[in-house]
């Protein structure tokens, strides 16, 4: 299920329950780890990927502060999400 802006984000969230967040930090109306800080505060059970063009120093150090499980550059996504995906859920690869 996908959704463009952090406000429809977060009422699909929370309207059902995920086990998983993949997330392009390049939304409209965010900034930055602005909807992780959210997810995390109110559903700290949610896995969140980010996934992002940029994955260097200062980035790599605010997923980990912010409680992200894994980052992935949006290069490799196609060839490596499925496999990520099914890692950080527990099933076989």
């Amino acid at each position: 299920m996908g959704a463009a802006s952090v406000n429809t984000t977060l009422k699909r969230l929370r309207a059902s329950r995920f086990d998983l967040l993949v997330l392009d930090l390049d939304m409209r109306d965010v900034k930055g780890f602005d909807l992780v800080k959210i997810v995390r505060k109110e559903m700290p059970y949610v896995c969140v990927l980010v996934i992002s063009g940029y994955m260097q120093g200062q980035f790599l150090e605010a997923a980990n502060c912010f409680g992200v499980a894994r980052t992935l550059q949006k290069a490799k996504a196609a060839r490596l999400l499925l496999p990520l995906t099914r890692k950080l859920l527990g099933e076989a690869a």
